[in-house]
């Protein structure tokens, strides 16, 4: 008769210890998450309210003027009809995109790799990242698009190894969903196919994904992608408005861009260190034995669509080599380090394996890192477009004002006298969003990003005076400010009133007589 060796009564206490320490990370990661949600939103995200603030009857056609797929927009949306349109309505999806994604690194790193710590090691890293963190505060698309990928890659994993139907139905319409969510999705698209080809091709029993399934599955992916190929046109028609934001990369920004110092080299070195460890104690056993396809996976899923960004940008075919461009594979990073940790032979070994990573992580390049860097616990958003619009509310005159804003969109040079309604109502969605000017503003203009001094001028009796939203650095919009004064008072004496905000800045110019 077999004995249990732990009281049946404690076998409850045990499980809650084993979840407690997923449980504090999570919580770690939503304090970090919701840590001054409630700031004012930055020009992308003003898109973002912009395209629910009137229903979903707009979405197809806000969202197309922002390059965008209407998918997302219906996330912020129900938000917005919950909470009412405020910032942290159109930030929650992203949140709770944002905390999903802990516990799910965590049952996926312990599940492909056997390890509690690999698992909790990678689960911690995504809770303090400052990516992650960031677009998870974020009213954009890129924590869902992470999650989505996520699920995505774990689905594919388990499909090349037990197929069956349900699998492959749900990878399919799976990866129909994420590309509309963000075209740059079809990155890791083309990488899981790549992946499929080997997998299908593998020599042994690692596999039951036949040939002619993955051809199959593959084929009504790519039809539920064709449907964007139209709007995907549009976009590459204009990707030399890119080249004002997207440098062409070096090799150096290829292996800097993401911290792979803490997160592949790091880890790595403690691996051969353990290594070198256990051959001296005469134990070079294993830690873990996993199957091919999960490090061929991670392969595929990470280093391929960074290679593939690089080289479209270098080429200049298409400049997708960009921080948030590639949000999409940022998480398999971290799942790569958790395999790292999973290979350390040793419960003590991988122990000390974790809290070398997660506290370099923590102090180099997490919350501790950026208040040494920056002071602030969570990166500044840098532009208070709040307090500049309520700024402008309350310098308006009854019907008598215009205001010019200058909103530094990379299409706002494409105006030409304004013949293009669809995109100057563009180019007027920062004061048209959940913060917007009050109706008593005679006329709303908005401002081409370069030789914007010249367009701005008194129309006559009727203005009695001009209000300027122009947004920039410090040093830049005062210069405008400086040039502006100095052509207005040309036509006329002028009396200036202006304050300035964190990334933006606004003035109102009076005129006491006129010409």
């Amino acid at each position: 008769m077999r004995h249990c060796t732990v009281p049946l009564s404690s076998r409850p206490f045990l499980r809650l210890l084993d979840w407690t320490p997923l449980t504090l990370v999570t919580l770690m990661g939503v304090l970090l998450r919701v840590y001054r949600i409630d700031t004012s939103l930055w020009l992308d995200e003003l898109h973002t309210g912009w395209v629910v603030i009137d229903g979903p009857v707009y979405f197809t056609e806000r969202a197309t003027e922002g390059n965008y797929s209407p998918v997302y927009f219906f996330f912020p949306w129900l938000a917005t009809l919950v909470f009412g349109p405020t910032e942290f309505a159109l930030r929650l999806p992203s949140v709770l995109a944002g905390v999903t994604i802990i516990p799910l690194v965590y049952w996926l790193v312990r599940r492909w790799f056997g390890s509690k710590m690999a698992a909790l090691m990678s689960a911690c890293l995504v809770s303090i990242d400052p990516f992650c963190v960031s677009f998870s505060q974020e009213a954009r698309v890129y924590a869902l698009l992470q999650l989505v990928a996520l699920i995505h890659v774990g689905i594919i994993c388990r499909l090349v190894m037990h197929p069956n139907r349900t699998l492959r139905w749900t990878w399919i319409l799976l990866g129909g969903f994420i590309f509309h969510l963000h075209y740059t999705s079809g990155l890791l698209l083309l990488a899981e196919f790549i992946f499929i080809t080997i997998a299908c091709t593998w020599s042994g029993r690692t596999t039951r994904y036949l040939p002619h399934q993955s051809l199959l599955d593959t084929a009504f992916s790519i039809a539920l992608c064709l449907p964007a190929f139209g709007h995907l046109s549009e976009i590459f028609a204009r990707r030399a408005n890119w080249n004002l934001f997207v440098p062409i990369p070096t090799l150096y920004d290829l292996l800097t861009t993401f911290p792979l110092e803490i997160y592949l080299v790091l880890p790595l070195v403690l691996v051969g260190l353990n290594f070198l460890w256990r051959r001296q104690q005469g134990v070079c056993s294993p830690s873990v034995d996993i199957a091919p396809p999960f490090f061929v996976l991670l392969g595929c899923c990470l280093v391929l669509p960074l290679i593939m960004a690089w080289l479209l940008t270098v080429l200049d075919i298409a400049r997708l080599f960009w921080p948030r461009y590639l949000m999409i594979v940022y998480v398999a990073l971290i799942v790569a380090t958790g395999y790292c940790c999973a290979l350390v032979v040793g419960t003590r070994s991988r122990i000390i394996t974790a809290t070398v990573v997660v506290l370099t992580a923590l102090v180099t390049y997490g919350p501790v890192g950026q208040i040494r860097s920056t002071g602030e616990l969570i990166g500044d958003r840098g532009e208070n477009w709040r307090e500049a619009i309520d700024w402008i509310n309350n310098h308006t005159n009854d019907g008598t004002s215009t205001l010019f804003v200058q909103p530094g969109l990379i299409e706002s040079n494409a105006l030409r006298n304004h013949s293009n309604p669809s995109l100057v109502a563009y180019c007027l969605f920062p004061v048209s969003s959940i913060y917007r000017v009050t109706e008593t503003i005679g006329e709303l203009f908005p401002l081409p990003t370069t030789a914007a001094a010249k367009h701005v001028k008194f129309s006559g009796n009727s203005h009695r005076s001009i209000l300027l939203l122009l947004r920039g650095p410090e040093d830049q919009t005062a210069r405008l400010l400086n040039q502006l004064v100095s052509n207005l008072r040309l036509e006329t004496d002028v009396v200036v009133s202006k304050q300035q905000y964190s990334g933006l800045a606004v003035a109102k110019f009076e005129a006491t007589t006129f010409d």
